[in-house]
């Protein structure tokens, strides 16, 4: 197990990852990069774009990463910060 704190107060690159398929394919591994993030604080309000929308394709995304229009090729969710039990 590898654990990172990260300030993810400004904006962070985008690191595509394998899905599952590609993933056996390609690197004989049953499934793709296996991460969680605990959020540890977050303003109200704040997102991280996590995973690509269904059905943008190979060109789209490599048309919209370098213009960085994200949210046309990625989901956006709303991040909390989670409880941590004593």
């Amino acid at each position: 197990m590898l654990a990172k704190f990260i300030d993810a107060t400004g904006p962070r690159p985008v690191h595509p990852h394998a899905d599952d398929a590609i993933a056996r394919r390609l690197e004989g591994r049953y499934n793709g990069k296996t991460e969680v993030w605990h959020i540890l604080d977050a303003a109200p309000g704040a997102t991280a774009m996590v995973g690509g929308r269904v059905g943008v394709d190979r060109e789209r995304l490599h048309r919209a990463l370098p213009a960085q229009d994200f949210d046309t090729v990625m989901r956006r969710l709303l991040v909390r910060a989670a409880l941590l039990a004593a």
